[in-house]
């Protein structure tokens, strides 16, 4: 994972005029970018295309080979990001299970959480009685994996997930993958055409969390 990120930051590196863009009202659609990608994703390579880029480049390394990737490695790319987080809540119930049978009595969460620091133990305690569905204070083995599946479905819904299938459409040369090199041509094209319409270069602007792709 270090060298995906550290050849990824070498491609952002390389970007000409790294500032983050200024959002900028565009008339008649977003110029450089295929009309298939939702506005927040737009919007996102409008605020740091040096972000989208590197993310972007992250993904395909990690997700497609040859230097490209197509439908299947965004479903891949979509299918891990669940499957992390479905074994990320797993395990936090897993490490309560006390006697190892699978479920977690309010008893054992409550031994759990004495040890867990303070943001931790509010998980925990949300994370139980959510899961405990019937509200008999065990949390069940279906209970978990049920609770786990829709954790994982909630962060990465099937409106995001389509969000992130529709960059293939970044596709230029239409071999249906998208190539580093074209990532970084229709956000160069993007950056142009934005610069254009506001006037010249366009000013830094602090980026935000949401924008990561975050896969």
């Amino acid at each position: 994972m270090r060298v995906l990120v550290f050849v990824a930051a070498m491609v952002v590196a390389a970007l000409p005029g790294r500032g983050v863009a200024q959002d900028v009202p565009l008339v008649g659609g977003w110029p450089g970018l295929p009309a298939m990608l939702a506005d927040s994703t737009v919007e996102r390579i409008a605020r740091n295309p040096g972000i989208f880029v590197e993310d972007m480049v992250t993904m395909i390394l990690g997700h497609g080979q040859n230097g490209r990737i197509d439908a299947q490695g965004f479903d891949d790319a979509v299918a891990l990001a669940r499957a992390r987080t479905r074994a990320r809540e797993l395990h936090r119930f897993a490490v309560a299970d006390l006697d190892g049978d699978g479920a977690v009595t309010r008893n054992e969460m409550e031994i759990a959480i004495r040890a867990q620091a303070a943001r931790s133990k509010a998980r925990l305690t949300l994370g139980h009685k959510a899961a405990d569905t019937d509200g008999d204070g065990v949390a069940s083995r279906a209970e978990i994996a049920a609770f786990a599946e829709a954790t994982a479905l909630r962060e990465l819904g099937p409106q995001k997930a389509e969000r992130l299938r529709a960059l293939i459409s970044m596709d230029a040369d239409g071999d249906r993958a998208v190539s580093v090199d074209e990532v970084i041509a229709a956000v160069a094209a993007f950056r142009a055409a934005a610069a254009s319409v506001a006037g010249g270069a366009m000013p830094a602007k602090s980026a935000r969390s949401s924008d990561r792709l975050r896969l």
